[in-house]
């Protein structure tokens, strides 16, 4: 039983939830770079920064103003490599625009990337030679070249076990969710412009940047901008997460927001439309390196050999001029006169480089490109008179999610798909960019009665399944220990926005071994979360098989209190204290107190290895 278990758990060891994968977030990136910076240079082409739009490798001298700016791998085909890692000694000449956007989701906070190792903090003044005066160097906090940008990428940026900061990240994650996310891409991406116009720290400006367009990627993916992270565990906020973003969500975006958000302002001051000059971009084929961004499938150059893993579990290579269709019709849409609104179907995980998604695809690259865009244009306009210029292509965001008593449902597919998820009668809004997200929902009672409260149904989740190990000691009679595993699923529970306000059962069967023989436990545990530091408290109540020494059996109750506490409710560990019952050796059936600890692993079903593959969209 002790081994049948653990290979339950090992089974059981999930996956951290991000938005998109670590490859796309980096894919993305690289690219819309790329072509931001292509675009801006051609509109612009007396632009100081754009004569430094050299990439070379790792004999690159350290005052070269190039590095300004990211390396752009696919300006370099030269060094580009489809499959391979890359050289540590060129690491930290070669960082791109996607490491740092993929890299959010490794560090507990964008800080602690910008600071890198806090021991060693960026500080780019001059070196003393011996003998000289010991003048102190100037400090600064945010980098303006890429040498100074110490991420630790190979340390720090990956899946690896050892890479424990990277690991917490992914489960303490409350600012990749609903207005938070919101919030934390206007409030980098505000801080890219000042430091571009108002420092005039081009480097630094795109750092910050980078760091917002992950979170306005995070954007597109629906279960991130609705999954009430911070009313959820980490566990039950992944099986909402990854049930929305394998169900998808419908978004609009109005058509003239649209076109104003495209456009871009060359030198002698005239409007282009930023949607076909993307367009132009993207149908050029430079190098191979182009084309492979653009292909439905692709081996990234980055050192993890897990996400070459993944990379080649993807469809088989596309021709990347087949996706120029999707884009035109993009093109049409706002070009339309009788269209009004843009529609699109969104989906997160795994998925953006598939064919079903070109559409999203195409959409995030147009406003990443514009976000990128605007730090570009944005430039210090007379700085003795203290006033700049600044573009900022957000400045409309917005959320609001208000619970009401009459909610009327937008469409057939919010009844069909999302009426179903239990809500209170409320609408989410959020508004990003020129994309808008508009949720209704709905929860009707048996009686009629519709509530107010704000509440979550844990029915409108993933199944949630669990199995833990631990062993009970007993504090009578004979001293003995009992050894229990305990498989156990969720089935009822809710989700409100006060304090100790949340709460739910788990039902489960418990085989264990004891001293002189085994037996088998039936029971639940009615359960209160406390999911701002992810620990719970539940009476368990149980149903136990208790064989005497003479061979008979009977059952019996049990009643305890156990608490469970991690960094992460996926993984925790418990105490329990149990008003238990045993069989003595002198064939007695004795009641008393015992005390048991443990570990328990748990995820949503299609985070679980042999059944995941069911999920379908």
């Amino acid at each position: 039983m002790i081994r049948f278990s653990l290979l339950l758990l090992m089974l059981l060891v999930p996956g951290r939830a991000f938005a998109f994968e670590s490859w796309e977030h980096k894919r993305l990136g690289d690219l819309a770079y790329h072509v931001a910076w292509n675009i801006y240079c051609d509109k612009n082409p007396s632009a100081p920064e754009c004569r430094h739009r050299v990439n070379r490798g790792i004999d690159i001298a350290e005052d070269d103003e190039s590095l300004r700016q990211f390396y752009d791998p696919l300006r370099d085909h030269e060094n580009f490599t489809v499959q391979g890692e890359r050289d540590p000694k060129r690491e930290i000449h070669e960082i791109t625009y996607g490491d740092v956007v993929m890299c959010v989701d490794y560090f507990l906070s964008p800080d602690k990337l910008i600071a890198g190792r806090e021991h060693n903090l960026i500080s780019d003044g001059p070196k003393l030679k011996p003998g000289a005066a010991q003048a102190r160097p100037e400090a600064r906090l945010f980098p303006s070249r890429r040498v100074q940008l110490d991420i630790s990428y190979r340390d720090r940026c990956n899946d690896d076990m050892l890479n424990l900061e990277g690991a917490r990240s992914g489960h303490v994650n409350h600012t990749h969710f609903q207005a938070e996310l919101l919030v934390a891409q206007r409030h980098n991406h505000i801080l890219a412009l000042s430091m571009r116009s108002m420092e005039n720290n081009l480097f630094s400006a795109l750092v910050m940047n980078a760091v917002s367009d992950h979170f306005l990627h995070d954007g597109f993916a629906p279960g991130h901008i609705t999954t009430w992270r911070s009313r959820l565990t980490d566990l039950a906020a992944n099986a909402y997460h990854d049930k929305v973003n394998r169900m998808g969500w419908p978004a609009t975006a109005d058509k003239e927001t649209f076109r104003s958000l495209l456009t871009i302002t060359d030198e002698q001051g005239r409007k282009h439309d930023l949607t076909h000059l993307i367009a132009r971009q993207l149908s050029e084929k430079v190098n191979g390196a182009r084309e492979h961004y653009l292909q439905s499938s692709f081996f990234l150059p980055v050192p993890s050999k897990d996400c070459f893993r993944k990379c080649r579990s993807q469809a088989e290579f596309d021709p990347a001029v087949s996706h120029m269709g999707l884009l035109q019709k993009i093109i049409e849409q706002i070009e339309n006169n009788k269209v009004s609104r843009l529609h699109v179907f969104l989906r997160g995980d795994g998925d953006l480089w598939s064919a079903d998604h070109d559409e999203q695809r195409f959409l995030m690259l147009l406003f990443e490109v514009r976000s990128i865009l605007d730090v570009l244009e944005s430039k210090g306009a007379n700085e003795q008179a203290m006033t700049y210029h600044m573009v900022d292509s957000f400045r409309h965001s917005s959320w609001q999610w208000q619970f009401t008593e009459e909610v009327k449902r937008a469409d057939s597919y919010i009844e069909r798909r999302l009426g179903a998820l239990n809500w209170p009668p409320s609408v989410l809004r959020a508004h990003v960019g020129a994309l808008d997200y508009e949720m209704y929902q709905e929860n009707d009672k048996p009686n009629g009665v519709e509530s107010t409260v704000r509440t979550l149904d844990y029915a409108s989740l993933d199944q949630i399944f669990g199995i833990s190990l631990g062993a009970d000691n007993m504090n009578f009679g004979d001293a003995q220990t009992r050894y229990v595993t305990n498989l156990e699923t969720m089935v009822w529970g809710r989700a409100k926005a006060g304090k100790l306000a949340n709460y739910g059962v788990v039902v489960g069967v418990q085989p264990y071994k004891s001293r002189d023989f085994g037996g088998i436990a039936v029971g639940g545990r009615l359960v209160t979360v406390l999911p701002e530091i992810e620990t719970s408290i539940s009476v368990p109540l149980r149903y136990i098989r208790v064989k005497a020494i003479n061979g008979e059996s009977s059952w019996h109750p049990t009643i305890g209190l156990r608490i469970d506490a991690g960094f992460t409710s996926f993984l925790t560990f418990y105490l329990q204290v149990t008003r238990d019952v045993a069989a003595q050796r002198d064939g007695q059936i004795r009641i008393g107190p015992s005390i048991g600890a443990g570990i328990q692993l748990a995820a949503p079903r299609c985070r679980i290895p042999l059944i995941k593959k069911s999920c379908q969209n």
